[in-house]
Parts: C-alpha cells; sequence; structure tokens
C-alpha cells in the first residue's frame, strides 16, 4: 500500500505542475528517446507520462491482488 501511496502523491504532483504550465511552455520542444529519438512537445511528454503511469497502477494493482490472494 506504501507504493500505491506514492504513485498517489507521484501523481498529483505531476498534474499539479502540468496545471501550472501555459500554452507556450506546454508547446515547447525537446527530444524524447524511445523508441527512436524524436522531438516532442511538453504537452506530449504530460499526455505519454499519465498514459505509462496508468500501466504501471494496473501492474502495481494486479502485484497487490496477487499478493492479498496468496496471504
Amino acid at each position: 500500500m506504501v507504493v500505491l501511496a506514492e504513485v498517489a502523491a507521484a501523481g498529483d504532483d505531476l498534474a499539479a505542475r502540468f496545471a501550472g504550465l501555459g500554452q507556450a511552455e506546454l508547446a515547447r520542444t525537446g527530444v524524447y528517446c524511445w523508441p527512436q529519438p524524436q522531438v516532442r512537445t511538453l504537452l506530449w511528454l504530460g499526455r505519454q507520462t499519465v498514459h505509462e503511469g496508468e500501466h504501471h497502477l494496473l501492474d502495481i494493482g494486479r502485484a497487490v491482488r496477487s499478493q492479498a490472494a496468496e496471504a
């Protein structure tokens, strides 16, 4: 349960930081290196981070349920 709380806190922090950005800041670009280097906007990076976080939360949920079933 500690991991879930930490992931939730990190998600809240990420949301707060992105909420403080304006359109010009979200349009800034950088190179995202996976699966191959490609120029992406900060808005894209934020969306991708949320997408990946959702996958990790599913994985954590499965692990927690598996441990509970074994107990």
